[in-house]
């Protein structure tokens, strides 16, 4: 799975300028994705963390199904939850 080709307008997403600048402080966006923290958090509990990079992982094998928005890489929480679910339902490694 690659990224989704979605037709989101960038300024509006952020709701900011073209020329300024991004903060990711807050992993939430307007439309309602989130970046790589902002998921892990919204999915798993403190403990049971998974890396970030165990994520990118997960995306590069397109199990995760994600956006890109500029050179931003944004994920829908619901659509990674239900991903997340029917991967728990089939079994992991022993």
């Amino acid at each position: 799975m690659s990224a989704k080709t979605c037709l989101i307008n960038y300024d509006a997403l952020f709701n900011m300028h073209p020329n300024s600048q991004i903060h990711l402080d807050t992993p939430t966006t307007p439309a309602g994705l989130v970046n790589a923290q902002g998921l892990l958090s919204a999915l798993f509990a403190e403990p049971n963390r998974p890396t970030t990079r165990w994520l990118r992982r997960q995306q590069q094998l397109g199990i995760v199904p994600f956006y890109k928005v500029g050179h931003f890489t944004l994920f829908d929480v619901d659509e990674c939850r239900s991903v997340m679910k029917a991967m728990g339902r089939r079994g992991g490694r022993t």
